[in-house]
């Protein structure tokens, strides 16, 4: 019996000890929160014991981009969402003015979606938004994003040396090349 606690214990150990990297962001879509040349850390098993909150910051692979975004969490599973004239709102409060539908197919993939679950984020899913209204590519271009393609939560910005990682904001403003992980 002490030897099933022991383990027990090393293993929620390993669980709840944060395994982080750090990243250098390239790109100006979480601007002004995350700053082109700014240093984070990604906590990458930090979901492995809990869910994403609304306002996290999260590090996301989006299937059709090769490295992982950050992006900040705006809706979750169950929350009440619509878009019309006045934004992009959430359980009755507005969280995105009309000025991120600049174009008239931006937000259109998240709209046809949202319909189709009777407005309702559906279990498992989130809506994945960019601090920057005109430079981000986010849940109004692509979607509902599954919590299986978040891969970790910022703890830290800034304060961190140098690192060669790089974390791709926006590929229209990034130069970097090197790998994430």
């Amino acid at each position: 019996m002490k030897l099933i606690i022991l383990m027990a214990l090393i293993c929620l150990s390993h669980l709840t000890h944060a395994e982080t990297v750090q990243f250098t962001v390239a790109g100006s879509s979480m601007a002004p929160t995350l700053m082109h040349g700014e240093t984070i850390e990604v906590d990458t098993l930090v979901y492995a014991v809990s869910s994403p909150q609304l306002n996290d910051l999260v590090s996301v692979r989006f299937a059709n981009r090769g490295r992982p975004v950050v992006k900040r969490v705006v809706a979750m599973e169950g929350d009440s969402v619509h878009i019309d004239g006045e934004g992009l709102w959430r359980n009755q409060t507005i969280i995105a003015d009309p000025d991120r539908f600049r174009t008239k197919s931006k937000g259109l993939a998240l709209a046809v979606q949202l319909e189709r679950y009777e407005y309702v984020v559906p279990k498992g899913h989130l809506i994945l938004l960019g601090d920057n209204p005109l430079g981000s590519k986010d849940s109004l271009r692509y979607g509902l994003v599954s919590v299986k393609q978040v891969e970790g939560k910022v703890i830290n910005i800034g304060d961190q040396p140098e690192c060669s990682n790089t974390l791709e904001l926006e590929p229209e403003y990034s130069r970097a090349s090197a790998p994430i992980f």
